[in-house]
């Protein structure tokens, strides 16, 4: 839904190159998830992880294109605003993902005993 979103910016006049390459970088993250649900599935993964690699991979993605991006607005300590959206984004991510696997630890050692 985000890469088609970006498409549809192209429609709105945003010329340029940006929409163009969040909208690869989005359909890049949708596969990348997408394979990680099916082998996760079969692999027994731990419930959330692919959610948590999913905001881990669109933060950095959105950190790095918004140096491609026309800046409208001031910077902060040298970074977009944008890019600073993404770093509690990236944190969270990062923190569900060591909870998820800590979770699915527990849970497969509690299966054993």
């Amino acid at each position: 839904g985000l890469g088609i979103g970006r498409l549809a910016n192209l429609a709105n006049r945003e010329f340029g190159l940006y929409p163009l390459y969040e909208s690869t970088a989005n359909f890049c993250i949708a596969a990348v998830c997408y394979v990680l649900l099916r082998v996760g599935r079969q692999r027994g993964a731990a419930h959330g992880a692919t959610f948590a690699i999913f905001l881990i991979l669109y933060s950095m993605a959105r950190f790095s294109l918004e140096y491609v991006r026309a800046q409208d607005w001031p910077m902060v300590w040298g970074l977009s605003l944008g890019q600073l959206y993404t770093i509690p984004l990236f944190l969270f991510g990062m923190l569900f993902l060591i909870y998820v696997h800590t979770i699915g630890i527990q849970q497969k050692v509690s299966r054993h005993e």
